[in-house]
């Protein structure tokens, strides 16, 4: 029986294609992208992760520090890089921006969501003493209260609009270039509240140096077990979470982003990377987490929305 040449032809076309695209990584080490200073939580939890999925991968994975505009810089070289798997970049979010053009869903797809984490409200030991005290002291005086967040557009800033929002405040809010000068004003009572990260708070809430009011997320944070949540408090429909996702061009292969991701969720299953996110108030995602292109998108649309409520002009 002969074989018709167009069927020999195919054949052998989709073998030479074969040969051409090698099998992803090969020798060709992986550039992890982090927008911010090393020593950070972004730059710590990465770069843990990063050396656990460089085991499983049996390949060089090279965090690099781009630090500058908020993230920004670094989101865009990766943005502008080739979309073959070897440059990739943490994002945290939600971070709002003007140009929405570097959010993830446009010219980076979130290929593994790396953690997720509350924010918590925090005040000064001199101030109220509880939840209640303090809402009772911030509806008697809507206006007098200012609160402090680690930049405008971030997910802290946003806790601190729907804070406003749900109480029908006119609490001032006022940036900070980072959560460590924040919380040291908070300490100090130039802000009346801070919305932070929990690792950034942690160790002052457990000396007593502030008091920790609520977390934004809908569970107890494992670190601070006696912190009520928002809707605990009270403010019903209370919801957001920080999160750090890996993101890569878009255009980048589904079976390369497939490969990673299970890299990256074999990296979050070890008790040293657990043992990590718990010290710094983060959870891993579970085992049934959303595409983390879809998760990324949902928060900041909601972050969006708040936004707009709250008349917030972005950067």
């Amino acid at each position: 029986m002969l074989i018709p040449a167009c069927v020999v032809v195919a054949a052998a076309a989709t073998a030479a294609t074969a040969q051409a695209e090698p099998a992803w990584p090969d020798e060709k080490p992986i550039t992890w992208v982090v927008g911010f200073s090393a020593g950070g939580s972004v730059d710590v939890v990465t770069r843990a992760i990063a050396q656990q999925v460089s085991a499983t991968l049996k390949q060089n994975v090279v965090v690099e520090n781009k630090a500058g505009a908020a993230g920004a810089i670094a989101l865009a070289s990766v943005a502008r890089s080739k979309p073959d798997g070897y440059t990739l970049v943490t994002v945290p979010g939600p971070i709002l921006r003007d140009d929405d053009g570097l959010e993830i869903g446009q010219k980076l797809i979130g290929v593994a969501t790396l953690a997720e984490g509350a924010v918590v409200m925090v005040g000064s030991k001199d101030g109220p003493a509880d939840f209640k005290q303090l809402r009772a002291a911030i509806e008697k005086a809507p206006a007098t209260f200012t609160y402090a967040s680690s930049g405008v557009g971030t997910g802290q800033h946003i806790a601190g609009a729907m804070f406003n929002l749900a109480l029908r405040a006119q609490m001032v809010h006022v940036p900070y270039k980072g959560g460590t000068q924040a919380l040291a004003n908070v300490m100090g009572g130039q802000v009346n509240l801070g919305f932070l990260g929990v690792s950034t708070v942690l160790p002052q809430v457990l000396d007593g140096k502030v008091i920790a009011y609520a977390v934004t997320s809908p569970y107890r944070v494992a670190s601070l077990p006696d912190v009520p949540t928002f809707q605990e408090a009270g403010i019903a429909d209370f919801k957001l979470t920080q999160w750090y996702v890996a993101a890569m061009p878009a255009g980048t292969p589904d079976a390369i982003t497939l490969k990673f991701r299970q890299a990256v969720d074999d990296a979050l299953r070890t008790p040293q990377i657990l043992t990590l996110l718990k010290a710094s108030g983060l959870d891993a995602p579970g085992k049934d987490a959303q595409d983390p292109t879809a998760f990324a998108r949902a928060s900041i649309e909601q972050s969006r929305m708040i936004a707009k409520k709250a008349n917030i002009v972005l950067q």
